[in-house]
């Protein structure tokens, strides 16, 4: 085997030189220029072993077959140039390669070149750095960067060492593999980048190429603050992890296990759920966490610092393999699962909220969170990463309602009516009534449909009430597995001879409110409201019929918290009366 040695001054200057092993005991080898980034300057179709020698790459072009060892005590390999690693052969990279400044001891455009599978993994036996001027290129079909000189099979925090990427410029990482699962091209083990938190990173990171799916890569979306300021560079690391905590997954979350979010309010162009449960019927619908993946993304900071983030994972579908729950029929798989990332096992990370008050489940405590899918948004800090999700026996959709009424029928009964968009796995619904608003009693059994995606109508005539007193009903929806939900409460009266009905409800309420006006002859009342200085907030007209109800809605939902008036006369000025509506 030819064999290059020098123990001697050596000054290389060749555009094109070509070695089959390069060994530089203490001497200068200088590697000036280059034509192209396709002809190397030098060519080694083995190994290179700096020993101690002052070797620089002079914006030429370094390309080798085998192994590179960088042995660095009083001297320095410095490059301003481009290091190729290609061939069939697995290399290895050891010795000092950690510099991290005056370019040495690090490389400068490091490109892998990898046309095969076969020897594809240029392997880490060091630390090593690429410079802040410097670029990582993937250059051809193949090539994994492996962080250690074995595989650690599907734990990535056991690969000792770190491919470190000094600049803060994201574009020059390139042509890695991108998506869910890739077998090559991307870092098996830990990668370091240097972030700017102004810009986008991806993180090409996985485990080894036969154990669950390669590649399951992380990307990093800063967000710009509104007023520009220059954030220090920090180092931000990445990898994948068996999860540190293993299941029950109600261990796993510091919040509690239950999330509740009104399904048919999360429209998305991809996700529509109006298509299949309906839309917002102001209902929460209740996930009770059961699942999480087996692995956890771990990203790490090299100091504190300010930051606001998204995150978005990519596990392949092995990692990302758990049963999670579609909705319940009629969501089939095309529509968003009930799946969930938490940060530090808390749902939604620090852009979480508290729990729900929706009376649809008395006395169950939980978070009132949206479905995440693999993305959290407005984070704060970083740490480890993990999706969780519910399966399908632990989702309950409440039966959609589009309307719940009462409404007086000639003056003689309360006729109860709503309309389903859809419903799954109801039973039935039990009625609900009460001449307080407080305490409830059934009065009636109304069958349900099952499961449908289809609207159904249903009614229950009241026979069973007096005048002048004001009924409040409500549903019970129950499914065939004996859980249940309450629906809002409607209200209703019949009048009295030459009696009127002024009713407002909810009250107090979050959202919108009604005004119910029922008279035993045609009249037209005026509505105004005030706030708590006195300024009128909103006035209409209303004109009613004999012994009709009729109804119309304040948008208190855009109104500051506090007491309002609702003043409602009558267009003679003869009936008058004020009430207090509290806007929660």
């Amino acid at each position: 085997m030819k064999r290059l040695y020098t123990s001697f001054f050596l000054f290389i200057v060749l555009n094109l030189f070509s070695q089959n092993q390069l060994y530089n005991n203490g001497c200068i080898i200088s590697v000036n220029g280059r034509v192209s980034s396709l002809i190397p300057t030098l060519r080694v179709n083995f190994s290179i072993t700096n020993n101690d020698g002052d070797f620089s790459n002079n914006t030429g072009l370094i390309e080798l077959t085998g192994d590179w060892n960088n042995i660095s005590s009083s001297n320095y390999y410095t490059s301003t140039g481009i290091e190729r690693f290609t061939g069939t052969n697995a290399q290895t990279v050891s010795g000092t390669w950690n510099g991290n400044s005056a370019n040495r001891n690090q490389f400068y455009d490091l490109k892998i070149n990898k046309s095969s599978t076969t020897g594809e993994i240029v392997s880490l036996a060091t630390n090593v750095n690429v410079n802040a001027s410097g670029s990582v290129d993937f250059e051809s079909s193949n090539g994994i960067i492996r962080t250690d000189i074995a595989s650690h099979g599907n734990n990535g925090s056991s690969y000792p060492y770190v491919l470190t990427l000094l600049s803060v410029d994201a574009s020059k990482f390139t042509n890695y593999s991108t998506g869910y699962g890739a077998l090559t091209k991307y870092i098996e083990g830990k990668l370091k980048r240097y972030v700017d938190q102004t810009s986008t990173y991806y993180y090409p990171i996985g485990v080894a190429s036969a154990s669950l799916d390669g590649m399951e890569a992380f990307r990093i979306v800063f967000n710009p603050p509104s007023v520009p300021t220059i954030f220090p560079s920090t180092g931000l690391i990445g990898y994948i992890q068996p999860a540190a905590i293993p299941l029950p997954v109600s261990d796993l979350i510091p919040n509690g296990d239950i999330l509740f979010y009104d399904i048919g309010s999360f429209l998305t162009p991809n996700n529509n759920f109006s298509q299949c449960v309906g839309g917002p019927d102001g209902i929460d619908d209740e996930a009770t966490i059961d699942i999480a993946i087996t692995h956890e993304w771990i990203a790490t900071p090299d100091a504190g610092s300010t930051f606001d983030y998204n995150i978005d994972v990519y596990p392949g579908v092995v990692l990302d393999n758990i049963p999670y729950s579609v909705m319940g029929a009629p969501c089939d798989a095309i529509y968003q699962k009930a799946k969930y990332l938490a940060r530090n096992g808390r749902i939604g990370g620090n852009g979480s909220v508290g729990p729900t008050t929706d009376p649809a489940w008395p006395g169950v405590t939980g978070l009132y969170q949206a479905p995440t899918g693999n993305t959290i948004s407005n984070q704060n800090s970083f740490s480890r990463f993990r999706l969780f999700g519910a399966t399908d026996n632990n989702t309950v959709l409440p039966v959609e309602l589009i309307y719940l009424q009462a409404n007086p029928v000639n003056n003689e009964y309360i006729k109860v009516s709503w309309t389903t968009a859809s419903e799954n796995n109801n039973k039935g619904f039990v009625l609900l009534r009460s001449t307080d608003g407080i305490t409830f009693d059934s009065i009636a059994w109304i069958p349900g449909n099952g499961t449908t995606a289809y609207p159904h109508s249903y009614y229950y005539n009241d026979l069973n009430v007096e005048k002048g007193v004001v009924y409040y009903y409500r549903l019970k929806q129950t499914d065939f597995n004996g859980r249940y939900t309450l629906s809002r409460m409607v209200y209703a009266q019949l009048i009295l001879s030459n009696a009127e009905s002024i009713l407002l409800y909810p009250n107090p309420s979050n959202t919108n409110t009604t005004v119910q006006l029922l008279s035993p002859i045609d009249k037209e009342y005026k509505i105004d409201t005030y706030n708590p200085l006195g300024q009128l907030m909103f006035t209409s007209k209303v004109l009613t019929k004999q012994n009709i109800a009729s109804r119309i809605e304040l948008p208190s939902n855009i109104w500051a918290r506090g007491l309002y008036i609702v003043k409602v006369q009558s267009e003679d000025r003869k009936d008058t009366k004020g009430i207090r509506f509290i806007k929660e």
